[in-house]
């Protein structure tokens, strides 16, 4: 006996049954052994009632699918479109208009801004002591004898 996949699909989410017995959810692969089954779905309004299938020569990527739907005496009719309510504007409401506001366009940045390398703290001391340094010669060794 090899096992078979079963996808059943239905619009709500509920148990399925093959021959009488609950074997999964709709929506979902079901696994089953290989045998004829009579399907059916737990919710209400769904057609077919039920539907005979054989399982076999089935595979994950390929099940054999079996589709419900809602029978059309059950589709809930739509929402009716919202109806628009005028509000009355009191004749004693001052009216006002709207004034054009010029609004300034933004300065784009320059392209290439100048750039100016940064001086380090330090940097400024060594330089001044450097400059404020007073150099002495270098000291010679004593000669020899």
């Amino acid at each position: 006996m090899s096992i078979e996949f079963l996808l059943v699909i239905c619009p709500d989410a509920c148990p399925v049954r093959a021959d009488g017995n609950g074997v999964g959810f709709t929506n979902h692969t079901l696994i089953l052994p290989s045998d004829e089954y009579t399907i059916t779905v737990d919710a209400q309004g769904c057609t077919p009632e039920s539907v005979d299938v054989v399982l076999s020569g089935t595979s994950l990527i390929r099940p054999c699918v079996v589709v419900f739907t809602r029978a059309a005496a059950t589709l809930a009719a739509p929402a009716p479109a919202p109806v628009p309510v005028p509000v009355p504007v009191p004749a004693s409401a001052p009216v006002v208009a709207a004034k054009p506001v010029a609004v300034p366009s933004p300065v784009p940045p320059p392209l290439n801004p100048p750039v100016t390398p940064p001086v380090l703290p330090a940097a400024a001391a060594v330089k001044a002591a450097a400059k404020n340094a007073v150099t002495k010669p270098a000291a010679t060794p004593p000669k020899k004898a």
